[in-house]
């Protein structure tokens, strides 16, 4: 089977586009502390504003910075540490690091561990 495309030639088709009027537009500081959820709902926010960060996605989530408590920072050496197999990429000695993320008022969002 083959498509066929069969040119109208109607002087009265539309090929013009549909503009948009934006409601809000930012420069790179705006854009950082996100928008207001009534403005623009969380998820939306993640999705258009966000950089792939679990950190900057808890921001556009709470509508707060995100702030790092280091809770623990213990050297593991050339251990696995029951870690992900891709620890095998960082080269040792290696250190292992707890955190907890939380907004700047203090309610903890996140506990997340890294190797170093």
């Amino acid at each position: 089977m083959t498509a066929v495309f069969r040119s109208t030639d109607n002087p009265t088709l539309q090929t013009g586009w549909h503009a948009l009027e934006p409601i809000w537009q930012g420069d790179e500081k705006a854009i950082a502390q996100g928008l207001p959820h009534h403005q623009l709902a969380p998820a939306w926010q993640m999705l258009l504003l966000g950089d792939g960060s679990p950190t900057r996605h808890l921001q556009l989530l709470s509508g707060e910075p995100t702030e790092v408590d280091v809770i623990d920072m213990s050297p593991i050496g050339m251990e696995r540490d029951n870690a992900p197999e891709q620890i095998q990429v960082v080269p040792g000695p290696r250190i292992r690091r707890q955190v907890w993320l939380r907004t700047a008022s203090g309610q903890r969002l996140a506990y997340a561990t890294s190797w170093w």
